[in-house]
C-alpha cells in the first residue's frame, strides 16, 4: 500500500509477486491435506466436536460455562471453527478492493471477524479503508505492463 501511495511501480510489482508467491505456496499445501486427513474421517469424525453452539438445534440456548464469572452462568452461543475466522482472505479481498454482495453470508462472514485477535481485525479493517490497490492497477495498467498479468 506504501508502494502505491508513493507511486513506486518497482515496489508495488514486487509486493504483487510477493503475494502471488505465498498463494501459490498455500495453494500447494492446501492440495497436500488430504494425506494427512482424509476428508470424510475430517467431516463426519473430528468435525462434530469443533462444531459451535451458535444455530445449534442441540443447543437451542446456548451452552452454560460453569466457573466463567463473565457468562454469569448465563448460556452462550458461539460458532465453532471454520476457515472463515482466518484472517488472510479477508485481507486479501480489502487489499485488491473486492466486495461482496451484502447477503446471509456476507453477514457471516463479517461475524467472523469478531472471532479474530483484535490486532487482526483492526489490521482488515484499516486495509479496507485505506487500498486504493484496484484503482492503481487500473490507472497505471498502460504504461506498466505486468500490472496487467
Amino acid at each position: 500500500m506504501q508502494a502505491i501511495a508513493t507511486q513506486k511501480f518497482s515496489a508495488a510489482i514486487a509486493a504483487l509477486e510477493e503475494i502471488k508467491k505465498a498463494w501459490t505456496n498455500i495453494n500447494t499445501t492446501m492440495q497436500r491435506m488430504p494425506q494427512g486427513c482424509d476428508p470424510y474421517i475430517y467431516f463426519h469424525r473430528v468435525r462434530p466436536y469443533i462444531h459451535g453452539w451458535k444455530n445449534n438445534p442441540a443447543l437451542p440456548q446456548g451452552l452454560v460455562y460453569e466457573g466463567v464469572e463473565e457468562y454469569n452462568q448465563k448460556p452462550q452461543q458461539f460458532r465453532g471453527e471454520t476457515g472463515a475466522q482466518s484472517s488472510i482472505l479477508p485481507t486479501m479481498d480489502a487489499l485488491f478492493n473486492i466486495s461482496h454482495e451484502r447477503d446471509p453470508l456476507w453477514q457471516y462472514l463479517m461475524e467472523m471477524r469478531n472471532y479474530m485477535p483484535p490486532k487482526h481485525h483492526a489490521f482488515i479493517k484499516k486495509v479496507e479503508k485505506h487500498s486504493t490497490l484496484r484503482n492503481f492497477v487500473i490507472k497505471h495498467k498502460q504504461q506498466v505492463p505486468t500490472l496487467r498479468v
